[in-house]
């Protein structure tokens, strides 16, 4: 899905220079630069039947530089590359086949592009991982001093930690998702890799590397260093959860004191207003007691024109007690009643 392979075969005589006429260049002019998209892998694959071992000029098809050759199938034919861009910019890989069946020819043509084409593009995401090193460094020593201040208990803006903690937060989910499929790829690619050095079942050719050590060695760091971004990437940002929830809960103790603070002071403004109500209400049985001894006094002053004689000033001081004990009383069983009907 992410890739396009374009296979040219051509089909010529035997040279002694393999690589001068390719069967790229019978295809016409102008096609290679109207193709879409860039160009991860491209390499030249000269097959020469034949039992012949390559001679000690072999060198010279691939510029004199270092080669890297393995006998695949068990040593039924031998393969050799330098796995190195040649000034055409493609690269060369030249097959000597003994008695392998078309079958297993092809095959192994295939498993040789593909492994070329495989192992490029195991290593996109390495220039990612690199650049994502970096940055995550910096989250992870900004990471270090929120959760150190978080730890040590330091008087600091809670909201002002809060807001670091979702930058940072911000910036790893940003990471992840220019990074998680690039260093999925990455791991896919590796394991294809992996399989086909495995399907090749090299012997080694003494003196030269073989294909699978040169690859290992070549790939293996660049796909750990990728794994490594991955990871750091996946735990910074379990770092991140768990210190936002530090934060969090932090911030709900704080917010549990300052609630039980705010209640201490209700209940002291309730237990106040309670006792002005109950001031209140001594003071209204005064007054009222009073205004009820006003009526009564003016109920007795009726009494002379009625013919009942009393002494006034003996009857109005009998009646005090007992107009405040029935204000009292009354007051105390309204007072009741609404209680009740607040707690039903």
């Amino acid at each position: 899905m992410e890739y396009s392979t374009y296979t040219i075969i051509h089909e010529a005589p035997l040279t002694n220079q393999p690589f001068i006429k390719n069967a790229i260049d019978y295809v016409p002019s102008g096609w290679l630069e109207h193709m879409p998209g860039q160009v991860i892998a491209a390499l030249h694959l000269v097959i020469e039947p034949g039992n012949q071992s390559p001679g000690t000029n072999i060198d010279q098809y691939f510029d004199n530089m270092r080669l890297t050759a393995s006998a695949p199938y068990n040593g039924l034919a031998k393969v050799w590359t330098s796995y190195k861009l040649h000034d055409d910019g493609f690269g060369r890989f030249l097959v000597f086949e003994k008695t392998l069946s078309p079958e297993q020819l092809g095959r192994l043509v295939q498993q040789l592009l593909q492994l070329d084409t495989y192992r490029l593009m195991a290593t996109l995401g390495l220039p990612l991982a690199q650049a994502i090193n970096s940055e995550l460094n910096q989250l992870d020593l900004q990471l270090q001093q929120v959760t150190t201040c978080i730890a040590l208990g330091k008087d600091s803006d809670d909201r002002q930690l809060l807001t670091q903690v979702s930058t940072i937060a911000a910036k790893v989910e940003d990471l992840r998702s220019q990074s998680n499929y690039r260093f999925s790829a990455t791991n896919a690619y590796y394991d294809v890799v992996l399989q086909r050095m495995d399907e090749l079942k090299e012997d080694e050719i003494d003196g030269h590397m073989t294909l699978q050590e040169f690859l290992m060695r070549r790939i293996t760091p660049a796909v750990k260093t990728c794994q490594t971004a991955a990871n750091h990437l996946e735990d910074i940002s379990r770092r991140v959860n768990r210190a936002s929830d530090l934060l969090r809960t932090r911030v709900e103790m704080l917010l549990q004191e300052q609630n039980q603070k705010l209640l201490k002071s209700m209940n002291r403004r309730a237990f106040i207003q309670m006792r002005l109500q109950q001031t209140v209400e001594g003071l209204s049985v005064a007054a009222i007691s009073y205004y009820g001894m006003q009526l009564f006094e003016t109920m007795l002053s009726s009494l002379p024109s009625l013919g009942i004689e009393y002494n006034h000033e003996l009857v109005s001081g009998f009646a005090v007690p007992v107009v405040i004990a029935l204000v009292f009383v009354s007051t105390r069983i309204i007072h009741s009643r609404l209680m009740k009907n607040v707690d039903n």
